[in-house]
């Protein structure tokens, strides 16, 4: 089995999601190509509980495809945005329900706290929480998450564990 993002953040169009190929190469398991082949799996039952939305705004590939997978891990469906402005027009065009927000602070445009605010002025999603996630000095990140109202997640070597930890308290 072969997994391979293609395309680049904000290559969609006005959503800037990122677009997936979860293909299997031809001649490998019944050689399903393309658009033969499932993004998801189908769930084992209609009596499955459905995964959980997050929405993730990371400017950086890497981070988000880390974030994006470590998601999918923890049994999250994750929707990844290559800006905070990708990431509220969606919110104000589509509003599916959001289990949380998860905002890098420092980003070209507008940062993680000010699309804090902005989600949290959007009646849909006014008690979801959000993590802003930053590489700054946690006193910094923490005062920044303090001010906006949200949880907050440093990017380090624990990252990952953190955010499974903090979206564990958070997430109902």
């Amino acid at each position: 089995m072969q997994f391979a993002m293609q395309g680049a953040f904000g290559s969609s169009a006005a959503a800037g999601a990122v677009e997936r190929d979860w293909s299997i190469p031809a001649g490998g398991a019944g050689g399903a190509r393309g658009s033969e082949a499932q993004a998801r799996p189908e769930r084992a039952s209609p009596d499955a509980p459905a995964r959980r939305l997050v929405a993730v705004a990371d400017d950086d590939p890497t981070i988000a495809m880390a974030l994006e997978v470590w998601l999918e891990h923890l049994g999250y469906e994750p929707r990844v945005f290559s800006s905070c402005d990708a990431l509220l027009r969606w919110t104000q065009t589509d509003a599916p329900p959001v289990a949380a927000f998860v905002l890098d602070v420092q980003m070209e445009g507008r940062g993680g706290p000010e699309t804090c605010l902005e989600i949290k002025r959007i009646p849909a999603y006014s008690a979801t929480p959000a993590v802003l996630v930053s590489s700054i000095p946690a006193g910094e990140l923490s005062a920044s998450a303090q001010e906006v109202g949200s949880s907050w997640v440093s990017k380090d070597g624990r990252m990952l564990g953190n955010l499974a930890a903090c979206l564990a308290r958070v997430v109902r």
